[in-house]
């Protein structure tokens, strides 16, 4: 995760959810550890008052905490804090980036008057210690239509199944509950900005042909999914034996 500096100039004030944190800094007064549903960054390289962001849930606009408001200005105070605000505590904070310091560095909640750690440089004295931040990528629900068909609709002839979807991956089409030949694992092709699996089939009867199809994901980025169920109608083949 950047470190913000007046170079890039970056700011992040917003909420997050499903934060996990471990650590081996644990015990009364000291970082919590476990799931959370809602945690909230506070990084910039700027000055910043203890008057609230109109984020929620609000803090304490008498104290430097996890709700604080930037104030622009060059060579400012800088603020790279992470908060758990399931148990609105300061997980870490690292204040104070400007030359001239001290740095204002503590984990858990500080027990002087600002639980972020502002002007509280040099108070947190314990050395030798590793912080590892990752993000998580966010996950969007897979999506699948119904098959669409096209080609000669009678037994035996080829017919072209067709399923779009939302993301990458492969798709499987299935009739009467049973993987259709030739048309398992097709891979998802980007068509002109639509993605598409596409496979051929011979019907081997006549009659109500259904059909569904299943996306599995080839990335975490989206989950998989099922369609509903597409019926066509397939005629007796003609012509002579």
């Amino acid at each position: 995760m950047q470190l913000p500096d007046h170079a890039n100039q970056s700011v992040i004030s917003k909420n997050v959810t499903n934060l996990v944190v471990t650590s081996n800094y644990t015990g009364a007064g000291k970082v919590k550890t476990g799931s959370f549903a809602l945690g909230r960054l506070e990084m910039w390289p700027y000055n910043y008052s203890p008057a609230l962001s109109g984020l929620s849930p609000p803090g304490n606009a008498s104290t430097f905490d996890w709700d604080d408001t930037i104030s622009v200005v060059t060579n400012g105070h800088g603020s790279y804090q992470i908060h758990n605000l399931t148990d609105t505590q300061t997980i870490i904070a690292w204040n104070m980036h400007r030359s001239g310091g001290p740095a204002e560095i503590g984990m858990g909640n500080s027990t002087g008057s600002h639980p972020d750690w502002t002007s509280g440089g040099g108070t947190w004295t314990n050395t030798n210690f590793l912080i590892q931040v990752s993000v998580g990528i966010s996950t969007t629900s897979g999506t699948i239509g119904n098959p669409t068909a096209s080609g000669n609709f009678s037994k035996g002839k080829a017919l072209t199944l067709t399923a779009v979807t939302n993301g990458p991956g492969k798709v499987t089409f299935y009739t009467r509950g049973k993987r259709i030949p030739g048309c398992v694992g097709v891979q998802v092709v980007d068509y002109s900005g639509l993605l598409k699996a596409i496979c051929t089939m011979k019907p081997d009867t006549s009659g109500a042909l259904k059909v569904n199809a299943s996306y599995t994901s080839n990335t975490s980025a989206y989950t998989n999914a099922s369609s509903g169920v597409s019926e066509f109608a397939i005629g007796r083949r003609s012509g002579a034996r």
